[in-house]
């Protein structure tokens, strides 16, 4: 009678059993161990524990895994905690403002959270549009689901339709073994927010305005449609109403997105909010690098960051506020830091920029006498942004005055 593979090991020594050197090795050692070995063409993750009874070693464990298999659950495992991981982080709270035109965009933002049609929020780069979309989802009914945010232009146009569609296995060559969920899946009953939305290419904005009307979307390779219940919020910083005439945009997913429409504020239109801003960055930059000196800003500073037409926004205050707060050190001037960088930023090969109107009695300054522009020009080192500020006039001013003194590069 032929035994089977089973019977043929039962009372065998596990070292005579495994075949190769390196598990022989493993499982006659006296430790417990745990380790991945090659095993013919693959990796094999193997753990021993001793058993002890009455203090004495009874008998080992050996648990053997395929590696391979292993980093397949890790993947999956990765991928569903990071599908749980949409979530809004910031609210209406966190935004800093004492603009009246943001605190209005606020309270509007406020009223639209409250139903499910569908919101695009138009503004420059860097104003915020995502702080802004995620707090819209914070303050809604959806709150406790998902928040998913994709930029639409940062994939192509085959990637950015697996990720918002999903696909199923065998879609394509490469598609991940079971197949993969798409944005709009992993939003249902939650918010998708669709960033730079204008550049979303012409053959997929078909198939977004079908989502949009049908409530219903149908993964990559699949026939099966499947019922999706979200809220969009789109954001750009372009026209869309003039990619629409230009036959970039199609008008029917125009209209079907354009149901409410919020617009924020450029950071130059609302200047009263710099210095809220910058003292809040320096804050958190300074708390990060474990800088225990407190920088201040004095009226000056504040006036001269409210004279600059910051094209970046809020995005590029706040990444003015981290080179300054990286590069302060107690005894360093702010002043003149804050002059050395904004000197450091500007083109030498264009003029400054035209700034915003400054407070009236700035104005006045005009009329200050040669003696008194040359001495604060002399005492900032010839600094002509520091001198500005010192003089609480803008760079355009003092560039008019000195053409008027006649005084030269110094």
């Amino acid at each position: 009678m032929q035994l089977s593979r089973r019977e043929q090991y039962l009372g065998k020594p596990a070292s005579s059993v495994f075949s190769t050197p390196a598990l022989s090795r493993i499982v006659s050692a006296t430790e417990n161990t745990d380790e991945i070995i090659a095993y013919k063409n693959t990796h094999l993750s193997v753990k021993t524990k001793n058993m002890m009874m009455h203090g004495l070693r009874a008998g080992t464990v050996v648990s053997l895994l395929n590696a391979a298999q292993i980093q397949t659950t890790e993947d999956q495992l990765r991928k569903k905690l990071h599908y749980k991981g949409h979530k809004a982080k910031y609210t209406f709270g966190d935004i800093i403002t004492r603009s009246p035109r943001m605190i209005a965009c606020i309270q509007e933002a406020k009223a639209f959270a409250q139903t499910d049609s569908n919101i695009v929020v138009v503004g420059e780069t860097g104003t915020g549009k995502e702080l802004l979309s995620q707090s819209i989802h914070a303050w809604s009914r959806r709150s406790q689901n998902n928040f998913v945010a994709i930029n639409c232009a940062a994939l192509p146009e085959n990637l950015l339709e697996s990720e918002l569609f999903g696909y199923v296995e065998g879609a394509f060559t490469g598609a991940t073994r079971g197949g993969k969920p798409g944005l709009f899946e992993i939003a249902h009953n939650g918010t998708i927010f669709l960033d730079e939305i204008s550049e979303i290419p012409l053959g997929l904005q078909g198939r977004l305005l079908r989502v949009l009307q049908e409530r219903e979307i149908m993964r990559l390779g699949d026939s099966q449609v499947t019922p999706i219940n979200i809220r969009v919020i789109a954001a750009t910083n372009k026209n869309l109403e003039s990619l629409v005439r230009a036959g970039k945009f199609r008008s029917d997913l125009y209209y079907r997105l354009y149901v409410l429409q919020l617009n924020l504020p450029p950071l130059r239109e609302r200047q009263e909010d710099i210095p809220l801003l910058t003292q809040s960055f320096l804050r958190n930059f300074q708390a990060r690098e474990g800088d225990g000196c407190p920088l201040e800003l004095s009226d000056g500073d504040c006036r001269l960051l409210q004279s600059c037409p910051w094209r970046g926004n809020i995005r590029e205050l706040q990444n003015f506020c981290e080179r300054l707060a990286v590069l302060y050190r107690l005894g360093v001037s702010v002043s003149g830091l804050i002059a050395h960088l904004l000197e450091s930023a500007a083109s030498p090969e264009t003029p400054p920029p035209c700034p915003p109107p400054m407070p009236k009695a700035a104005h006045t300054r005009i009329d200050l006498s040669y003696e008194e522009l040359l001495a604060v020009l002399q005492e900032c080192g010839g600094n002509r942004t520091q001198t500005a500020a010192k003089l609480g006039i803008s760079r355009g001013t003092l560039w008019r005055l000195l053409k008027k003194y006649q005084v030269g590069q110094t």
